[in-house]
């Protein structure tokens, strides 16, 4: 049989001493990280002059350039039969005595493994923002997007300042830091293989569950460690300071006015200093001196060196404010923090709506709101009697916008309670409260804004005397409470206002390969490499395989004895599949718990004497808790908990975690009565999980709330480890065998296929494993089979 050997598309000399033994596997062929040690055994052709061309020269040690600098495959071809094809590596070149040259045929993979080698954020993906509320709001439904900002809850400690000075929480709003960037992971795998020169095939990409998976970002990162140590501050007041709006509802935070203000927002970062009364301000640090007040009397930050810096203010105040809804009050609910930049949220109304409780000789205020001082109204409900009759009770009758009553019923059980405007059903926005609740009143408000990067320098420092509070109806009072700060960020990574791209969010140490292992691990993936066709196929284990069955019993070479052997015979007693650590909830929760959150592991029952252990690690993904959203207007909420409170540090203002995996369930509806906070403020909110019962879904690897675990993908290699048998075995195989093991075939007479073997004159189904050192010059090969436990 003449054997024919290509380098470069080009014929090249073969001698006696040219061995062909080609071993194609399972392993080798589907798994990128095997796939790279090749095909064959190393192959050794001689120096002859045709060769000499084709190698370059590679032997003289004073050729340029070096044989690997450039790409170059090889061919080995039997009767026009293609037994395989690949990149070519060059090992060593002999010189002295017989001059050869060897090298090996690598797998079809390590076409696009090479590019898979570079980093994640190299991938040219287009994406091009700016951070603020537009780009946060549009990311949630923007098809397409490969980059969506998603709500988190960061791992942070709950401080005096967190807490409020009234029965209800102080209101809260979220800020461009309670986003976070999450990169679509189906969008990735396509880009690594379409930079490469390859498409995709894989009818689990196209699922549900795929397209939903996410993959937390990590911000690029500079070092600011040098300027938080010279220049870092926190001022703070030395009491608290009211003002009433003026006829545009504004109050000023400046001394160089004539306006309603509350002075400076801060008075000092020093800890030594006091006001006239002798009080002294809340927690403050100067690191520099930095931060001090001009001969005006406005402070400022007045930098040691040219700095790009932005500010965090934490607005810790009390507004007066009117009900202007069910769920929103009117009050101090916008602030300016520089002239052209003004942050509107909304001052949630915390007080519960009493419809579907009213109790027996309680007082209650019912409001209408926006109703008219003449509007006629009668609020009825049903009251239940002992005998199992019900009557119409009349509640309250009365004009305008609100009145008091008191529910005097004979059993106290009311329902079907009805407002009535003009003599029809009223259908618009209307509540009761407790009688003590008043339409108007004081709230308490904490909020932290993120200024806008600028540029500072000692010659032109930042003043902080443009604010102000707005959204306030005249008359209304603001109080402006003493641990009111402001603290500079040295900007470590991209922040709001910023212009990004995909790489600006995709800085994570690592490559796109390790992208690629972290979902093999999590899916059992197999990827099957069609260099001619330009393809990979991707699929789980399970999904890879097909039916199509090709019968080799002909074949078996019954000079050779046949071995039979148990499939787990070198197992590990147990075996683990998890993810990495996890950080601070998750950490917390696997203390607590006794449990590791997202692990399974299992017993390999034919290797009941080993005591060994094999613990498999999401290389890339941490595992995520979710737990319920801190804001008072949409309890309900649930949001993954990210980073560590207990490795946060002062001056540490980075965003970032270590990578997370998750599903993105699009916008889900809060339930009646709850609303979502900036920037959309309305009934639907993004929802990211790890572990999704709702949808049936999980991304842990166990069994959890009736949902199975990815332990799943992997529990067919448990059972054949288990309970199954190899058989190795010789085969005559010719050119037209082997050649459609090498890549994916057409008819599928690959390793995807049942094999057929009939032993024993007893036919069983097999999955062939490997072809050990085939060489088309030997009448028989070694051949590996596992058995088919069930079809």
């Amino acid at each position: 049989m003449a054997i024919q050997l290509y380098i470069d598309n080009r014929p090249a000399d073969i001698d006696n001493r040219t061995r062909i033994a080609i071993t194609l596997s399972l392993g080798a062929l589907t798994k990128p990280e095997e796939s790279a040690t090749g095909y064959t055994k190393s192959i050794s052709i001689p120096a002859t002059p045709a060769n000499r061309a084709l190698m370059g020269d590679s032997e003289q040690l004073h050729s340029l350039p070096l044989f690997g600098a450039h790409h170059h495959s090889a061919r080995i071809e039997e009767e026009g039969f293609v037994l395989i094809e690949g990149p070519m590596r060059l090992l060593e070149s002999t010189i002295g005595g017989e001059e050869r040259y060897r090298f090996n045929i690598l797998g079809a993979s390590c076409d696009w493994l090479a590019s898979a080698r570079e980093s994640l954020a190299s991938l040219a993906i287009e994406y091009e923002k700016v951070i603020n509320s537009a780009t946060i709001a549009q990311s949630w439904t923007e098809n397409g997007t490969p980059v969506r900002f998603l709500p988190v809850r960061r791992d942070l400690y709950t401080t005096e300042i967190d807490r409020g000075v009234d029965i209800y929480p102080p209101a809260r709003v979220l800020t461009v830091n309670d986003y976070h960037p999450f990169l679509h992971i189906a969008t990735m795998v396509e880009k690594i293989f379409e930079e490469a020169g390859y498409s995709v095939e894989s009818r689990f990409m196209r699922s549900t569950l795929f397209r939903s998976l996410y993959m937390s970002g990590y911000f690029s990162e500079r070092d600011v460690s040098l300027l938080v140590a010279a220049m870092d501050f926190r001022a703070s007041r030395f009491k608290s300071a009211t003002a009433v709006a003026e006829h545009e509802g504004r109050v000023y935070c400046t001394p160089l006015t004539n306006y309603p203000t509350i002075g400076n927002l801060v008075d000092t970062a020093s800890l030594s200093a006091t006001d006239e009364e002798g009080n002294r301000a809340y927690d403050v640090y100067d690191n520099g001196g930095c931060f001090g007040t001009d001969e005006t009397g406005r402070v400022m930050f007045k930098p040691l060196e040219e700095v790009s810096v932005s500010f965090k203010h934490y607005f810790h105040y009390l507004t007066d404010y009117r009900m202007k809804s069910s769920k929103e009050l009117v009050g101090f609910d916008t602030i300016r923090l520089d002239e052209d930049d003004t942050r509107k949220f909304t001052i949630l109304n915390p007080f519960p709506d009493r419809k579907e409780e009213i109790n027996s000789g309680m007082e209650y205020r019912v409001v209408v709101f926006g109703a008219s001082e003449s509007a006629h109204h009668l609020l009825v409900g049903r009251e239940s009697l002992d005998d199992g009759s019900t009557r119409s009770v009349t509640l309250a009758d009365f004009y305008g916008e609100e009145a008091l009553f008191i529910s005097n019923t004979t059993t106290g059980k009311l329902h079907d309670i009805v407002l009535y405007q003009g003599g029809d059903v009223y259908n618009g926005d209307w509540a009761i409260y407790n009688s003590y609740i008043a339409t108007r009143g004081q709230r308490e408000v904490k909020i932290t804004l993120t200024g806008r990067r600028k540029s500072a320098t000692g010659g032109d420092p930042v003043y902080f005397d443009l604010m102000c509070f707005e959204g306030a109806e005249p008359g209304m009072s603001l109080t402006l409470l003493p641990d009111t700060c402001i603290t500079p960020i040295f900007n470590p990574h991209p922040g709001e206002g910023s212009e990004i791209e995909f790489a600006d969010v995709a800085r994570h140490n690592c490559s796109r390969l390790d992208l690629l292992a972290a979902l093999r691990q999590m899916f059992n993936l197999r990827f099957y490499t069609d260099a001619i066709a330009r393809k990979v196929i991707i699929e789980p284990l399970d999904d890879f395989y097909n039916y199509h069955t090709v019968n080799w019993s002909d074949k078996v070479d019954y000079n050779y004895p046949i071995v039979v052997e148990e499939a787990g015979k070198s197992a590990p007693h147990t075996v683990v599949w998890r993810y990495r650590e996890g950080d601070g909830a998750v950490a917390r929760y696997d203390s607590a718990q006794g449990v590791v959150l997202g692990c399974w592991e299992a017993t390999v029952d034919s290797a009941s004497i080993s005591t060994t252990r094999s613990v498999s690690v999401n290389p890339l993904f941490t595992p995520s808790l979710s737990q319920p959203c801190s804001l008072q207007g949409s309890p309900s909420a649930t949001l993954i908990s990210v980073g560590d409170r207990q490795r946060l540090v002062r001056g540490g203002d980075s965003l970032n975690f270590p990578a997370k995996v998750v599903i993105y369930n699009g916008m889900v509806r809060l339930p009646e009565g709850e609303q979502w906070d900036w920037p959309s403020y309305g009934d639907y909110y993004p929802h990211l999980t790890f572990h999704s019962p709702e949808q049936g879904w999980t991304l842990g690897f166990e069994d959890r709330d009736g949902v199975t675990g990815l332990h799943s993908r992997w529990d067919s290699t448990v059972d054949i480890l288990s309970h199954a048998r190899r058989v190795i075995l010789y085969l005559h195989l010719t050119p037209t065998d082997v050649e459609p093991l090498a890549m994916p075939d057409r008819l599928a007479d690959d390793f995807r296929a049942l094999y057929t073997l009939t032993i024993d004159d007893e036919p069983a189904l097999y999955r062939l494993e490997e072809v050990c050192d085939y060489n088309p010059e030997q009448p028989s090969v070694k051949c590996k089979f596992v058995q088919v436990l069930k079809v």
